[in-house]
C-alpha cells in the first residue's frame, strides 16, 4: 500500500520537529547557571 502524500509530509514535518525540540533542549539543559566557572570547585560542603 502506497502513503499518500499528506503522510509522507506529516511524518517528515514530525521527525523534523522532533529532531529541532532535542537540539533546543540539549542547548538549555547544557549552560551553565550556577556561575562557577568550568573546572572550579562548587564549595559545596554541608
Amino acid at each position: 500500500m502506497i502513503m499518500s502524500n499528506f503522510w509522507s509530509i506529516w511524518i517528515s514535518v514530525l521527525t523534523i520537529v522532533v529532531i529541532v525540540g532535542c537540539f533546543i533542549l540539549l542547548k538549555v539543559v547544557n549552560k551553565n547557571y550556577t556561575g562557577v566557572e568550568e573546572g572550579k570547585s562548587m564549595d559545596s560542603r554541608v
